[in-house]
């Protein structure tokens, strides 16, 4: 098994586009099932694999028979929430070039069940979106610490740095925000009637997304999709934490892939 960086092209973005991915030995042999997994603000592709040990802890379990062989796939997705707003149409990219792409190249060839899509922060915001806008692509959905405030606070990011939901002289328009929530993809994803399950950890420490916004959100959501949902005492947005949030995602991928193999 190896982690493999690189580059693609994207007529949606305009430029070299760097991501990292995890294969197996025997990637080109066969079709595995596929993992999308996102990066937080101020991170890159590469954060998985330097700041969770991904290569050693997916080698692990395979080892160990608790995950089957599959394919990881984490893009750069810069600051961008992995929306369309500005001139980084970010979302457009993922959907329309970076899965394409992805599929094409390693000869991945999967139904829905076995594809799964994971985020941490700003990566849980964006699998969010992505699960409930493009349901019928992915199974199953894995958030951490999602970066899901109703309102942002004067100090988060996305409002005070990075100038994604601004509106004439607005730097922050909460409208803006509202119009591109997760919250507002519900009506259209309970039309689509193609379920997806949604998997949600959060530490009750949590200083930058606040335990009680992550809890809204879930119960929210839990009107619309089955949610599994865990808070951990103790825990705030750290690594200690997504380390451990990555390890227990890949045992459920692990039993639902050999729930599908047994079917």
């Amino acid at each position: 098994m190896m982690i493999v960086s690189d580059v693609t092209y994207s007529e949606v973005l305009g430029f070299d586009w760097n991501y990292s991915l995890y294969l197996p030995e025997d990637f080109a042999q066969r079709s595995y099932p596929i993992l999308y997994l996102l990066h937080g603000a101020f991170g890159h592709h590469n954060d998985y694999v330097y700041h969770a040990n991904l290569n050693e802890m997916v080698n692990h379990l395979m080892q160990k028979k608790l995950l089957p062989p599959m394919i990881i796939a984490m893009p750069d997705g810069f600051n961008s929430y992995y929306v369309d707003v500005g001139s980084l149409k970010m979302e457009s990219a993922i959907i329309q070039s970076f899965i394409p792409y992805i599929e094409n190249t390693y000869g991945i060839h999967v139904s829905k069940e076995e594809r799964f899509i994971a985020g941490l922060s700003m990566g849980g915001y964006g699998a969010s979106r992505f699960a409930l806008t493009y349901p019928k692509l992915f199974s199953r959905a894995y958030l951490f610490s999602p970066a899901v405030w109703v309102e942002p606070n004067t100090h988060c990011a996305v409002r005070a740095k990075f100038h994604l939901f601004t509106q004439g002289r607005k730097p922050f328009c909460q409208e803006l925000w509202q119009k591109y929530h997760p919250l507002s993809l519900f009506a259209s994803y309970q039309k689509s009637a193609s379920p997806v399950h949604f998997y949600v950890e959060s530490g009750a420490q949590d200083e930058i997304v606040a335990v009680h916004d992550v809890n809204f959100f879930v119960q929210q959501l839990k009107r619309v999709a089955h949610v599994s949902y865990q808070v951990d005492d103790g825990s705030g947005h750290s690594w200690d934490f997504w380390r451990g949030a990555t390890q227990r995602m890949f045992l459920d991928i692990g039993q639902v892939l050999q729930k599908e193999a047994e079917a």
